[in-house]
C-alpha cells in the first residue's frame, strides 16, 4: 500500500456523519454575497398598478413616483384603506380629527366622550337647518324642543380609532369625519392654556383636551391618514352615525 504522506499531498479525511464541514474562503464569500442579495431584494418591490420598480422606505405606505398610486404592504392598512376610500365615494370624508385627553381616561370613557362630541356637532347642525334647537337622536320631544327624528337633516358620521402613541404617551383618538362641511372647522382664535370645550368651532368644541382637525384630502387617500396610527398600538375602532337613507351633504 502506497504511503499517502510520501506523495506530497495532505491527507484529507471524509467528514463523519453529523460532523460540521469547515467552510472555505470561497464558501464564505459566496454565502456573504447571497445574503446581501437577499437583503437587497427585500428593499425592492414594484407598483401594483403600473409595475414600475420601487424601493421600499420606512413609511408604512408607498407612493409610486411614476403613476402616483398609493398602497401599503401592511394588510390592515390596505384592507381598511380600501374600505374607507370606497366609503368616501358615497359618504365623503371632510375632516381628519385627533383628540387628546388632559386627564387619564379609559377606552370606554374616551368612546363615550367622542360620541358626546359628535352629538354636539349634530345638534349644532340641526339648529342651523331647522332654525331652532333640537334634541339628540336618542330623545323625544322635551322642554318644547322637537326631536331631531322629526326632521330630515344632515347628520355627521365618523370612523374612529384609538391609539396609545407619541402624544405624551397618552391615550388619544383619531377619526375621519364626514357630512360636516356646514360646520366651522377652526375659528382662527388661539385659546389659552388648558382652555377647551368652547362651541365656537369644531377644534375648540372638543371638551377633553387639545384637538387638531385637518381637511381630508381625497388625493392622499385614507391610507395616508390610517398609516399615521394603524401601524402603531391600534386599539378599538368603530363606524359611527352611518344610517341607511340619511341625506349626504357634499363638501363645498
Amino acid at each position: 500500500m502506497q504511503n499517502q504522506a510520501g506523495t506530497g499531498r495532505a491527507c484529507r479525511r471524509e467528514p463523519l456523519v453529523g460532523q460540521a464541514v469547515p467552510l472555505t474562503l470561497q464558501d464564505k464569500q459566496r454565502d456573504e454575497s447571497e445574503r446581501i442579495q437577499r437583503v437587497l431584494a427585500l428593499g425592492s418591490t414594484s407598483c401594483p398598478q403600473c409595475k414600475a420598480p420601487f424601493w421600499r422606505s420606512r413609511r408604512p405606505y408607498f407612493v409610486c413616483e411614476s403613476c402616483g398610486h398609493r398602497w401599503s404592504e401592511n394588510p390592515l392598512i390596505e384592507a381598511l384603506g380600501n374600505f374607507l376610500e370606497e366609503l368616501h365615494t358615497h359618504h365623503p370624508w371632510d375632516w381628519f380629527f385627533t383628540g387628546t385627553f388632559a386627564n387619564p381616561v379609559s377606552p370606554p370613557g374616551a368612546h363615550y366622550m367622542f360620541n358626546r362630541y359628535m352629538q354636539g356637532i349634530q345638534r349644532q347642525m340641526a339648529q342651523a337647518q331647522i332654525g331652532k334647537p333640537a334634541c339628540g337622536t336618542d330623545y323625544s320631544d322635551a322642554d318644547g324642543q322637537p326631536s331631531i327624528l322629526k326632521f330630515r337633516v344632515y347628520k355627521p358620521y365618523a370612523f374612529r380609532a384609538d391609539e396609545y402613541g407619541p402624544l405624551g404617551g397618552r391615550f388619544h383618538l383619531h377619526a375621519l369625519i364626514g357630512n360636516v362641511s356646514m360646520v366651522e372647522r377652526f375659528c382662527g382664535e388661539l385659546l389659552g392654556n388648558r382652555v377647551w370645550g368652547k362651541p365656537c368651532c369644531a377644534v375648540h368644541r372638543w371638551p377633553c383636551g387639545y384637538a387638531r382637525i385637518f381637511p381630508y384630502e381625497p388625493a392622499l387617500g385614507a391610507r395616508f391618514y390610517l398609516s399615521k396610527y394603524v401601524t402603531k398600538a391600534l386599539g378599538d375602532y368603530d363606524l359611527i352615525g352611518f344610517e341607511p337613507g340619511e341625506p349626504i351633504l357634499r363638501s363645498r
